[in-house]
């Protein structure tokens, strides 16, 4: 005989009613069957486990021994069903997420904290990329979840609703000759050398492709593969660049940079959340999507 979890129930009835009977009515089987199971771990353990008397049974110490390991493990299986039950109803999970630096720096970390603090249960897997990669992944179904600018989107059959406004600012070093202005039109940097990110980026797209629109050139002298790259080298007299505002003030250093004001009206881009169809996403991952679409409709009406 091998020993199951219905049987370890069964005997830990028996010692918590004080019978056989008693244990038979609540656990709605025949006493007979349950006499017989107990008898089979006896024999198959080789030892005596309870003492039968004339009113109910005694453990005894081995007995008392298999109780008390049986109940922990009939604890640790109700634990087992809690949390299988939990990826049932959605409450429990593993929700993929692939989100540009921008959205990542600014906006998703306070959503997710919110989120988790709701749904603790929920494994949240962040996967920082460049928008056309998280395009790409949200298609390929190599994520749930995708936050960028939708660039290129067109190309594939995607789903996709506005998340947060992604304004963006000019950083210059402080003694730089546009270090003095508060507002620019892009169209008047485009005779200083710049600091870029890294090619393939959405806002390096963006960069080349305004200032083809004004059959002009950037001239971008060095190439970074972060925000904060952007402002140290910036920092550094390097050239100048173009960061996302809420970054920018985060890393602004008063002492080494200046902050302008992008007056273009493309400055101010959308960040967009990205799925296949509502239809196709888990429990755990539509709970997730609620919430992103939910928090930029809280911060429009506060507003």
């Amino acid at each position: 005989m091998r020993l199951d979890l219905y049987t370890l129930q069964l005997f830990v009835a028996v010692i918590d009613q004080g019978g056989i009977a008693a244990a038979a009515d609540q656990q709605h089987i025949a006493a007979s069957a349950l006499s017989k199971r107990i008898t089979d771990m006896e024999r198959c353990m080789g030892v005596t486990l309870l003492t039968r008397k004339a009113r109910g049974v005694e453990p005894t110490m081995a007995g008392l021994c298999v109780a008390k390991k049986a109940r922990l493990l009939l604890r640790r299986a109700d634990e087992i069903s809690q949390e299988i039950r939990e990826f049932a109803s959605g409450r429990a999970g593993n929700v993929r997420v692939g989100v540009n630096a921008s959205a990542l720096m600014q906006f998703l970390p306070t959503d997710l904290r919110e989120f988790q603090l709701q749904e603790p249960a929920i494994q949240i897997e962040v996967q920082e990329q460049i928008s056309s990669s998280v395009i790409r992944a949200v298609a390929e179904n190599a994520v749930d979840i995708g936050i960028c600018v939708a660039e290129n989107s067109a190309a594939y059959d995607l789903h996709l609703f506005p998340y947060h406004r992604d304004s963006l600012t000019l950083v210059v070093p402080g003694g730089h000759p546009l270090a003095g202005e508060n507002a620019i039109h892009f169209e008047r940097t485009l005779n200083y050398h710049y600091v870029g990110m890294h090619k393939g980026s959405s806002l390096n797209n963006l960069l080349i492709a305004e200032a083809s629109k004004l059959k002009a050139q950037i001239h971008i002298r060095q190439y970074v593969t972060s925000f904060d790259a952007v402002v140290a080298m910036v920092k550094a007299n390097i050239g100048i660049g173009v960061v996302p505002t809420g970054i920018a003030h985060k890393l602004y250093v008063s002492d080494g940079i200046r902050l302008v004001t992008l007056a273009d009206a493309w400055a101010v881009r959308e960040l967009m959340l990205c799925i296949r169809r509502e239809d196709e996403l888990s429990s755990s991952a539509l709970r997730l999507f609620e919430h992103l679409r939910a928090s930029i409709q809280e911060e429009v009406a506060y507003h």
